[in-house]
């Protein structure tokens, strides 16, 4: 068995539930693939799943494709709750090798498959350049490694990105370099791009995830109630929808860990 979600051909137009899992669209994941789901102020239903990289951790369902008995998108969160918190129990747990924060800031930055993680889609920053001017800096000067996740850093980069780049070297750096990482959970620790930097932190590390003036991830660690925080535009999705998967995900791996 792996650890993210497969695809399947036959592609059902309902969600369809059984002892082993959730099928909808193509996609079948197990009950401990299972986070969550979330719908509170979003246009449409998710369901949190254990997406392979670089897919978004979830997947949509529309309110036509509700299964039968069903009435509603609260009815559908609270048989699926039910569902994954029975089908939870009876699942193995899944073994793999422990990383320390070291190890998984280095795995993440060069860009290692990790086994379980989930990374959510990255936007382009406040203005909208920011992350093409980055990666256009990165890719420019040799930074996979160093600059392999986005540390949300503020002030021009013009300067930097021109420096030893034509127009069209510049673009064609751009297009070849494989998009950055913002957000990365993993099951021993979270990798974060803050405007301070790159920071690695195990889960006994997290506190919560919440969403700060409605324009910002706020991470709260455990110690002094530290937060720091990621302007919601360094993310190509809903803010809602990505502070539900990282919140889901702390707490199905904190539960785990007790």
């Amino acid at each position: 068995m792996t650890d993210w979600v497969e695809r399947q051909e036959n592609r059902s137009k309902v969600v369809e539930m059984g002892a082993d899992g959730i099928r909808y669209d193509g996609y079948f994941a197990r009950w401990d693939q299972v986070y969550g789901t979330a719908y509170a102020g979003l246009k449409k239903f998710y369901v949190l799943l254990a997406m392979k990289p670089p897919r978004p951790p979830w997947m949509a369902v529309s309110s036509n494709a509700l299964p039968e008995g069903c009435a509603s998108f609260d009815e559908l969160a609270a048989m699926i709750d039910a569902r994954r918190n029975q089908g939870s129990y009876r699942a193995a747990p899944r073994r793999h090798p422990r990383l320390n924060a070291e190890q998984l800031l280095a795995e993440v930055l060069d860009r290692n498959e990790i086994p379980g993680a989930l990374e959510v889609p990255i936007g382009f920053g406040p203005g909208g350049t920011g992350r093409r001017i980055f990666e256009i800096t990165a890719s420019g000067l040799g930074g996979a490694t160093t600059l392999g996740v986005v540390g949300l850093f503020a002030g021009p980069v013009w300067p930097l990105a021109a420096v030893g780049f034509g127009a069209g070297a510049a673009y064609t750096a751009w297009k070849s370099h494989t998009s950055g990482r913002v957000l990365v959970l993993a099951p021993d620790g979270c990798v974060v791009g803050f405007p301070s930097g790159v920071r690695c932190f195990s889960w006994d590390e997290i506190e919560s995830f919440s969403i700060f003036g409605g324009h910002a991830l706020d991470v709260r660690l455990q110690s002094k109630g530290e937060t720091e925080k990621i302007d919601a535009s360094w993310f190509a999705a809903p803010l809602p929808l990505i502070r539900a998967v990282a919140e889901a995900f702390r707490q199905n791996v904190q539960r785990t860990m007790r």
